[in-house]
């Protein structure tokens, strides 16, 4: 939130919580496990770092910046954990066996701090430096002309540009990246970029000055080809 406002301490909430014999909760949303200062991205704190604030529990997301499967993990004092287990609503709640599995080998990789951003596509995406996005950006590029035909209406250039990591985390940092930008001359990009959001296979891409621009920091090396395929139909349209 932006403007004038105002958000109290946690050990200011902490305090009061203990003076008044009331649980403290945070929710602390995106399930931040590492410090990821180190990479330039700042504001986000870890599960460790509200613990240690003196929080009774806090709750957070088993996907977002953890990486693993979409569920509710609640962290904290022994005594309301039990009492949580035992609410009748513990039972409609709870999460499947194969959401249970996923989340396991999830925070297994984190045992490992030295290759976690690695194993964990989410991190791996925020922490691509940019001279890697920009290799990846090249890379794209030379899918797309050698998978399209010669054709003088397309129009492709490489360019920096800033990703957002999006959602609750980190909503207002700007990532720099290099991007693979667009054009179909003759073709708006709004019917390019809604022909492409509608294939039964999408690819969802954002325009910016007119072109359709491609951010390589969440694709796949895999997935170029099927890019490719989509660029060379957008010449038929």
């Amino acid at each position: 939130m932006l403007g004038f406002t105002g958000q109290p301490e946690t050990r200011e909430l902490v305090a009061l919580g203990k003076k008044h014999g009331v649980p403290v909760v945070e929710d602390l949303g995106s399930g931040n496990l590492i410090d990821l200062k180190a990479y330039g991205l700042v504001g986000e704190p870890t599960v460790t770092e509200v613990m240690a604030n003196g929080v009774d529990l806090a709750t957070f997301s088993g996907d977002k910046l953890l990486g693993g499967p979409q569920a509710g993990i609640v962290v904290g004092r022994k005594d309301l954990i039990d009492k949580l287990k035992k609410h009748p609503l513990n039972r409609a709640l709870r999460i499947d066996k194969m959401t249970l599995v996923g989340l396991e080998a999830v925070l297994k990789c984190y045992l490992d701090p030295l290759t976690v951003v690695d194993k964990i596509p989410t991190l791996k995406m925020l922490t691509l430096s940019e001279a890697e996005l920009k290799k990846k950006a090249q890379s794209l590029r030379r899918a797309v002309v050698r998978n399209c035909p010669a054709d003088a209406r397309l129009k492709l250039k490489i360019e920096a540009g800033n990703s957002r990591a999006g959602g609750g985390a980190m909503p207002m940092i700007d990532l720099p990246t290099y991007c693979l930008a667009l054009q179909v001359e003759g073709t708006s990009s709004a019917r390019l970029e809604k022909y492409l959001r509608s294939r039964s296979l999408p690819v969802v891409v954002r325009i910016v000055d007119d072109w359709l621009v491609f951010d390589p920091r969440t694709i796949f090396a895999d997935e170029y080809r099927d890019i490719a395929k989509a660029c060379q139909e957008l010449l038929s349209l």
